[in-house]
């Protein structure tokens, strides 16, 4: 989520008025509210030669192409094209080998673990197809990452943008904990924008022998206090203005998951009021290694600090006193969440997608309150203490209603625990190099979205983009309606307004909108939950379901799944990573999202020209509200509070931050 852009705008631009609000949106990102009727990942027809549509894309780095990467061109025409792969992919059909599992991982049967199959597919050929399952259901996003952390035998790698102290973030750092327990590595590495000034959990963590962590261009003080980096924003607001956006969690060099969720309740319907409909992949084989090798470029670069740096106290060189308070916690019998009889089964057909509801009547929401002042007062000063506090918060998650409500969605087991079948296909790891964040607009060698635009221009039938925050440069809007006035079905699903956590960024998607459409692009804009009453003095977050998924899928065979936005800044100021993976089978599950997610009871469908043909040059939001069809002049479900925020905020110089 970029809940940051509108904090550090209006930082720079109104100054110390905003700081407040300016905080409470860097520390407490909004998201969007779970209803009985919003589009979610979670139906999303299955292939029919998939058992469950479990399946996932791997993302690739900018710098580095894995040798089975489908070939993907820069924004100068340059094609990185393995051996393996033809250069006209226009004119080459995907063939069953590539599509294929190593015969490696055959071998192993249809009865074998994932893990099992990673480790197979870990010693194949490394120019041979990786395998990817698609997670779009929330709970099986959060246990499938809590299973592989009980998995894990090595190593353990995280970077995320954003890393919450909430319910969920608790439950992933207790069994992050349990790892470096049994003598697995954990690393850690978060943008230091949203760490907040109470970071006791990241001090917690890094105080076990076997854990680091560190914080990504931190400001000047570390872990400083919403004042301290609002004020240093002010003054050094080029330099910290850029953040590391990538999301990835590795295990043991051999399987990662990797999209656009962050770790947090809203990201896994943990929230009461507010969810994120948010896709990922887990993936195995040879792009795995090639993720470990972009997260050691970030690791090892000089933009990354130790967190013990900015601790106050050293790491401990005994973790005796740790151990020992990790040990008592351990004692008690905790459920195990991993254990649930969950699976990520999509409905087939064209119905309104239902999301995510924890239970009927009142959220099963797991319990998250704040420590006694007492208790912070002492896990300030002492590591163990808070560890035993993380252990018994999270303790309280898995043994809340979550827990059953995810064996209700996911009956076969979370897709990181389920033996069975994968997307497979050549990959590449797309990253962005961690030097962006000091470079220019003209170090195109450093960013992935040359690569990208490059893949779409390539469109020969139809591209679909789904992407929260959509601003193009006034350039792509020019690429982008070449490749539609071409004859190819160029498709844009994005927040509208009264779906976004983020007005600015949605005043800056309108500049571009009449353009896109009189060349022949198709806009789509998210429905807010219905029911959902948005406040008058709305202060920006979203009512309603809210977009976070970031794909792209071009001629129903190649598809990124990353934390890239299309805009200036994924473009420019933020780093950003993701897969590309050459995949028909993948494509049409995310394909058959994008289908649902844009029927008229799910989005509002932008055109120029009302229905009844009058109006040519007008733009018209049309969609269906209780089964009728409406033809409106204006953003539909928007407050007068919101609508008069978007009107201020157009008067703002934000074009270049967004």
């Amino acid at each position: 989520m970029d809940m940051h852009r509108t904090s550090r705008l209006a930082l720079a631009l109104a100054g110390i008025l905003f700081l407040d609000a300016a905080y409470a949106a860097a520390a407490d990102p909004p998201a969007a509210a779970t209803s009985t009727y919003l589009p979610s990942p979670a139906t999303v027809a299955a292939p029919s030669n998939a058992p469950a549509p479990a399946s996932s894309a791997t993302l690739a780095s900018s710098a580095t192409v894995s040798p089975s990467a489908p070939p993907v061109a820069t924004g100068e025409g340059r094609t990185v094209v393995p051996a393996v792969v033809a250069k006209d992919k226009a004119q080459v059909q995907p063939s069953a080998q590539k599509n294929e599992a190593p015969a490696v991982v055959k071998a192993q049967g249809s009865s074998a673990t994932p893990k099992e199959q990673a480790a197979a597919a870990q010693g194949a050929n490394p120019s041979a197809p990786s395998g990817f399952r698609l997670m779009s259901l929330s709970t099986n996003a959060l246990l499938s990452r809590v299973s592989l952390a009980d998995q894990a035998k090595q190593t353990i790698d995280l970077q995320y943008f954003i890393f919450e102290n909430d319910a969920t973030g608790r439950l992933i750092a207790l069994h992050l904990l349990q790892a470096a327990d049994r003598g697995v590595h954990v690393r850690i590495l978060i943008d230091d924008l949203n760490v907040k000034d109470d970071a006791r959990m990241f001090k917690a963590l890094d105080a076990h022998p076997n854990i680091e962590v560190k914080l990504f261009n931190p400001f000047h003080s570390g872990v400083a206090s919403g004042v301290s980096k609002a004020a240093q924003m002010l003054t050094d607001f080029e330099h910290l203005n850029h953040r590391m956006h990538n999301k990835d969690f590795i295990v043991d060099n051999q399987v990662a998951i990797i999209g656009g969720r962050n770790i947090g309740d809203a990201y896994f319907d943990a929230k009461a009021d507010t969810n994120f409909r948010d896709l990922d992949v887990i993936a195995i084989g040879p792009v795995v290694p090639a993720a470990t090798a972009a997260f050691e470029a970030y690791w090892n670069s000089d933009a990354s600090h130790p967190m013990a740096e900015y601790r106050g106290n050293a790491k401990p060189e005994s973790a005796a006193s740790d151990a020992a308070a990790v040990a008592e916690v351990a004692k008690a019998d905790t459920p195990d969440a991993t254990k649930t009889d969950a699976t990520d089964t999509d409905t087939p057909g064209h119905e309104p997608i239902k999301p995510h509801t924890i239970s009927s009547g009142s959220p099963a929401t797991p319990t998250s309150a704040a420590p006694s002042a007492a208790a912070a007062s002492l896990s300030s000063e002492d590591p163990s203490t808070e560890r035993a506090y993380l252990e018994k918060n999270a303790r309280t998650f898995e043994q809340s209603a979550y827990k059953d409500a995810a064996a209700n969605d996911l009956p076969n087991g979370a897709s990181a625990d389920r033996p069975g079948n994968w997307y497979w296909g050549p990959a590449s790891l797309v990253a962005d190099q961690p030097e962006k964040i000091d470079a220019g607009p003209e170090r195109t060698d450093l960013r992935i979205s040359p690569q990208l635009n490059g893949m779409i221009k390539q469109a020969q039938s139809e591209v679909l983009v789904i992407s929260p925050y959509f601003v193009p440069s006034d350039k792509a809007d020019e690429n982008f309606i070449a490749v539609a006035q071409r004859g190819v079905a160029f498709k844009v699903l994005t927040n509208s307004l009264a779906s976004t956590d983020e007005v600015p960024v949605y005043n800056g998607y309108a500049k571009h909108r009449r353009k896109l459409l009189a060349g022949g692009v198709q806009l789509y804009e998210l429905k807010p939950a219905p029911g959902v009453q948005m406040a008058a003095t709305d202060m920006g977050q979203s009512s309603g379901v809210a977009l976070h998924a970031k794909s792209i899928v071009v001629d129903n065979r190649y598809v990124f799944i990353g934390s890239l936005n299309m805009d200036v800044r994924s473009k420019l100021l933020n780093t950003e990573m993701g897969v590309v993976v050459d995949s028909p089978q993948l494509a049409k599950a995310v394909a058959e999202f994008f289908a649902t997610a844009t029927l008229p009871g799910n989005a509002y469908h932008v055109v120029l020209g009302a229905s009844d043909g009058t109006d040519s040059s007008g733009l018209h939001w049309q969609y269906k509200e209780n089964g009728k069809d409406v033809d409106a002049r204006s953003e539909p479900d928007v407050s007068a509070g919101r609508r008069a925020k978007a009107l201020l905020m157009k008067l703002l110089p934000m074009d270049g931050l967004l």
